[in-house]
């Protein structure tokens, strides 16, 4: 949505009444707390808007990949070195 939509906020609201499962991932593909998007934001707007669904997330980073998959998916920075420092990451700011 960061790309394709003009305002983020205003589409979310505009879908929320169709929507059941909202998915995460910030500009970096790593970290949510790290990147262009300032989704701790977001997330607090969705919520106000309503929102009750289920949440996702997505990240990747290279050394937790085998090297076929890194390379396919084009991941070629290490933006988290371990899943649950990924998973707590996220936790905090979907808290």
């Amino acid at each position: 949505m960061s790309i394709e939509e003009i305002d983020i906020r205003r589409a979310i609201e505009t879908a929320l009444p169709h929507v059941g499962y909202m998915e995460f991932g910030q500009s970096s593909r790593g970290l949510l707390s790290e990147g262009n998007l300032n989704l701790s934001e977001l997330l607090a707007d969705v919520r106000a808007m309503g929102y009750e669904g289920r949440w996702g997330t997505e990240g990747f980073s290279r050394p937790l990949m085998e090297e076929p998959v890194a390379d396919a998916l084009k991941i070629w920075s290490a933006t988290f070195a371990t899943g649950e420092e990924f998973v707590r990451d996220a936790a905090n700011l979907f808290a």
